[in-house]
């Protein structure tokens, strides 16, 4: 979900990449084919996940996160 990445990548300051929504079963995949020796390391499997699918990359808006931070600080207190 967009609104998700954004929100996430807003909240942590930090830059998300998102895969496929079909991730589970590429995933599943990957590790079969690690398991009958066809790829040489998870690593491996994920550079060819990057390549063959579009990957989606949300950049943290400075705004949002000191929107973000601000809920955090008052969020706090109530912990």
């Amino acid at each position: 979900d967009r609104l998700l990445c954004q929100m996430t990548a807003d909240c942590c300051g930090l830059t998300v990449k998102a895969g496929p929504v079909e991730a589970t079963a590429l995933g599943n995949i990957m590790i079969q084919l690690k398991a009958l020796g066809l790829l040489d390391s998870i690593t491996q499997g994920r550079r060819l996940v990057a390549e063959t699918e579009v990957i989606k990359t949300y950049t943290p808006s400075t705004q949002n996160y000191a929107e973000w931070n601000a809920a955090y600080d008052r969020f706090k207190p109530l912990l």
